[in-house]
């Protein structure tokens, strides 16, 4: 029991809505943004702060940018038919080398505009990415010898 001024009260415990960010994005993920925002400016500032801390904490973001990087890969296979991360495992693991059409390329390089180096890691890493002419680019293994390949 905690002693309040004028008398003896009980100490009132703290109802939590969302335990963790885990929990928020459960009940919010199918409501639009709006919906969610409201709902987050509704809560105290203490479980605000709480909530950002544990998406900060609990790796939030990158999956985040994991699955919107996952539907842009998917977008650009589904328009253009090349699959990005069967072109890296092919490059990768046979050493061979995969050429294709500048302007597939730039539309690649297009739709992954938006994200830093190190998130696309997992569609383009281990590849080095070349002109051959101004139609043309050749996708490589970092790891074979260049020279050998063209």
């Amino acid at each position: 029991m905690n002693v309040y001024k004028s008398g003896v009260f009980p100490m009132k415990k703290e109802n939590v809505v969302f335990k963790d960010f885990g929990e928020f994005w459960h009940y919010t993920r199918s409501l639009s943004k709006q919906q969610t925002s409201v709902i987050f400016g509704s809560l105290s500032s203490g479980r605000q702060r709480s909530l950002k801390e544990s998406y900060k904490d609990e790796g939030w973001n990158d999956l985040f940018v994991r699955n919107a990087i996952d539907r842009t890969v998917n977008e650009i296979k589904n328009k253009t038919g090349i699959d990005l991360y069967q072109i890296r495992t092919q490059v990768i693991l046979t050493g061979k080398a995969y050429f294709m059409k500048k302007a597939d390329w730039n539309f690649i390089t297009d739709r992954f505009m938006g994200f830093s180096e190190d998130s696309i890691d997992v569609v383009i890493g281990g590849v080095i990415i070349q002109e051959i002419n101004s139609d043309t680019v050749v996708l490589i293994s970092e790891k074979h010898d260049q020279k050998k390949i063209l």
